[in-house]
């Protein structure tokens, strides 16, 4: 196994140890935790395809950076405007979502 490959593998291990966020009583932070949990969902495949590929980067489009930016732009948005429930339920959102990132940012550019 390549090093890239293993620091991608031992960084989807520790991702999978932290405990995913739970949902709001907030209804907009709820909307936000509904597509946190889309998007965990797909990226982990896709990691783990990324782990199995001869090209790890090849499994990710562009879209996903989008996705990302978006999501990531709409939690600081409820951290800035929202109660303090919903900002403090939007900043665990917002921790995990960066977590997952930084995993798709290692599967496409090997850093």
């Amino acid at each position: 196994m390549n090093d890239r490959r293993q620091q991608l593998r031992k960084a989807y291990d520790e991702l999978k140890l932290k405990p995913f966020p739970e949902g709001s009583d907030d209804e907009n932070a709820s909307q936000l935790h509904a597509e946190l949990v889309l998007i965990d969902t797909e990226w982990n495949g896709l990691v783990t395809r990324a782990l199995g590929s001869a090209e790890l980067g090849k499994v990710f489009g562009p879209e996903e950076e989008w996705r990302y930016q978006d999501l990531k732009a709409r939690l600081e948005s409820l951290i800035r405007e929202g109660d303090v429930r919903a900002a403090t339920d939007a900043k665990r959102y917002l921790d995990y979502l960066s977590a997952l990132w930084a995993l798709v940012v290692l599967a496409v550019r090997g850093r």
